[in-house]
């Protein structure tokens, strides 16, 4: 029963990891091919805002070591390699979609699933991924 208990467990956790949402935005490994990509890619920022941290998708330098919230519900996290960002919103995805709407709160980073003729009742989701 242990065995069944922990092989279950493991499933959950690599659908979860399997499914998660993520970005990078890497630098290079030596100094001069970041200098390199830096020039041709004004996202990533100039040489000197590179030694001071990473310049976000938005334009907004976070330092390294930091972390932060996008307004997509994607927590990002600067170091030395560059940005990481994943989604923290776990999603629906076995939804009703005839009858049922889902919108992400983007102040809250939670799916709402109502229905469509009386948006007051929550649908049932069945599955969700994130």
């Amino acid at each position: 029963m242990k065995c069944f208990l922990s092989f279950f467990l493991f499933c959950i956790l690599f659908v979860s990891w399997c499914h998660a949402q993520c970005y990078i935005i890497a630098t290079e490994g030596t100094s001069e091919a970041v200098r390199k990509t830096r020039r041709k890619n004004p996202l990533l920022g100039t040489w000197s805002e590179w030694h001071r941290g990473c310049k976000a998708l938005d334009g907004i330098m976070h330092p390294f070591r930091s972390e932060w919230m996008t307004k997509n519900c994607y927590k990002c996290q600067c170091n030395e390699d560059g940005i990481q960002c994943c989604n923290v919103a776990i999603k629906p995805i076995d939804v009703d979609e005839k009858n049922c709407l889902s919108f992400l709160n983007k102040a809250t980073c939670i799916y709402q699933v109502l229905n469509k003729e009386d948006p007051t009742k929550s649908c049932q989701v069945k599955t969700w991924i994130g």
